[in-house]
C-alpha cells in the first residue's frame, strides 16, 4: 500500500525513519535514486544492512529522529508504524515540524498508522493506550507547510502522503481511497482489535469494575456424554 501511494515521477533523495530490519527498505530502494535508511536500534540497522546488501543505492545509519537532526533536502521521507511511541501530541507536533524542515520544497512525506480507540471510541480500532492514525493525520495536516495529497484507508489503518508546499503552491482536495484489508490478520494482532467501536475502554472498565470475590471455573474433562445431572456443565 505504501508503494502504491508513492508520488509520480522520479524520486531522488529519500529517507526512511524507523526502518526496523529492512523489509520495506528492500521494496522501496528500487523505486528511488538514493535511500538513507535509519533506525534507533543498531541491531536493527545491521540486520537491515544484511537484508539489503545487494541494494547499492542504500546507506544505513543509527538515528533517533526525536533527538537527532534529520538530513535535509529530501524528496521523500517515510515514517510508518512508529509515531505512536512518541511521548504526547506536543512531541508529535515538534517531530512534524522537523520533518517539514527536512523535506525539499515539493517533497513528500508518507506515513502509515493504525486506528486506535483512544482517538475515536465509536469506530473500529486497536485498544492500545496511545494515540493513533486519526490524531497523527490531523496533527500532520495542521502542521504549517504540509498539505495532504492522497490517503489510502481501510477499516484498521490509513496511509497518507503529504507534500511540503512550495512558495505559491496551491493546495487541492486530497484523493481519498477506501479499500478492503487484503492481508491476513494474525491472532496476536486480532486480539487487540475492537470492531465497530466500544462503549468503554478496557483500562477504564478495569478501574471502575472491582470485585472482592470472583468465580473460578475448572475443567475436569471434555466428553460427549456423562451423568444427566451434570449435563448443564458439560462441553
Amino acid at each position: 500500500r505504501q508503494l502504491e501511494i508513492l508520488p509520480a515521477g522520479p524520486i531522488g533523495r529519500s529517507l526512511e525513519l524507523a526502518c526496523a530490519e529492512g523489509h520495506f527498505t528492500r521494496q522501496l530502494a528500487p523505486r528511488v535514486g538514493h535511500l538513507t535508511a535509519t533506525d534507533i536500534s543498531a541491531i536493527a540497522v545491521e540486520r537491515a544492512r544484511a537484508r539489503c546488501r545487494d541494494q547499492l543505492n542504500v546507506e544505513f545509519s543509527v538515528l533517533d529522529f526525536s533527538a537527532d537532526p534529520l538530513p535535509g533536502e529530501m524528496d521523500l521521507i517515510v515514517c510508518s508504524e512508529v509515531l505512536y511511541y512518541l511521548d504526547d501530541l506536543a512531541e508529535l507536533r515538534r517531530i512534524a515540524k522537523k520533518i517539514v524542515e527536512a523535506l525539499a520544497p515539493g517533497g513528500s512525506f508518507i506515513s502509515a498508522h493504525a486506528f486506535v480507540l483512544r482517538d475515536n471510541v465509536e469506530r473500529t480500532g486497536f485498544d492500545w493506550n496511545t494515540f493513533g492514525a486519526q490524531l497523527i493525520s490531523e496533527t500532520l495536516a495542521a502542521t504549517e507547510g504540509l498539505v495532504l495529497e492522497q490517503s489510502i484507508q481501510t477499516e484498521l489503518y490509513r496511509i497518507d502522503r503529504f507534500r511540503r508546499r512550495s512558495p505559491g503552491d496551491v493546495a487541492t482536495e486530497p484523493m481519498i481511497d477506501h479499500v478492503p484489508i487484503r492481508a491476513p490478520i494474525g491472532i496476536g494482532v486480532a486480539r487487540n482489535i475492537v470492531w465497530g467501536g466500544a462503549r468503554a475502554l478496557r483500562r477504564d472498565v478495569a478501574r471502575s469494575e472491582r470485585r472482592q470475590r470472583i468465580p473460578v471455573l475448572m475443567y475436569h474433562s471434555v466428553a460427549d456424554d456423562g451423568p444427566a445431572a451434570l449435563a448443564r456443565f458439560r462441553l
